[in-house]
């Protein structure tokens, strides 16, 4: 997705205290975001920090961005790739840190979701207290949108729970995170 990364971008630029590389029409794309501008740069001569997009399943070499960004002396350059990710590792095992070194990569995998955990959205549904929910995926365990229907319907005030109007919710829940069901 080109949007909801802007965070990560600042965060490093502020930490690093340096502009982060990405492609042309990316930084054209945050124009309209004014935080943008002292975070993000096109030239990738001006920073040593990018965010170039690697194809999928790209496994190497550890040496060289796709940019084509090269050390002014010519020589190889040796990259560290930080990848942020929640698919990865739902399947993962044993894992006791939110990230994961691969050395064959070069590269880190870091726990990280924009989307919002079970959990949350049933906060967010008791803060706001809407009339209606409607949901716009399927979660993991739910195997059509009516279950997931179903299941935040109960969310819902006793009163609100049959009846349909105006004053609704969308809630995109996160097909990742299986949550826990109680019954009562």
């Amino acid at each position: 997705s080109m949007f909801g990364y802007e965070h990560i971008f600042m965060g490093v630029a502020k930490m690093f205290n340096t502009k982060v590389h990405l492609a042309r029409w990316r930084v054209n794309a945050y124009s309209e975001i004014s935080a943008m501008d002292s975070c993000v740069t096109c030239d990738g001569n001006s920073t040593r920090i990018h965010s170039c997009a690697f194809r999928k399943g790209h496994n190497g070499p550890r040496f060289g961005l796709p940019c084509g960004f090269m050390k002014s002396n010519g020589k190889p350059q040796n990259v560290l790739r930080i990848k942020p990710s929640m698919q990865w590792f739902v399947g993962a095992k044993n894992l006791t840190k939110p990230y994961v070194f691969l050395p064959r990569q070069n590269m880190y995998r870091v726990m990280h979701s924009m989307h919002a955990s079970y959990s949350e959205i049933c906060q967010f549904v008791s803060y706001l207290k809407p009339q209606s929910i409607v949901p716009c995926v399927v979660s993991v365990g739910d195997k059509v949108l009516s279950d997931v229907h179903s299941r935040l319907r109960d969310l819902l005030p006793s009163s609100h729970a049959s009846s349909a109007t105006s004053a609704s919710v969308s809630v995109c829940v996160d097909p990742i995170i299986q949550p826990s069901i109680n019954s009562s």
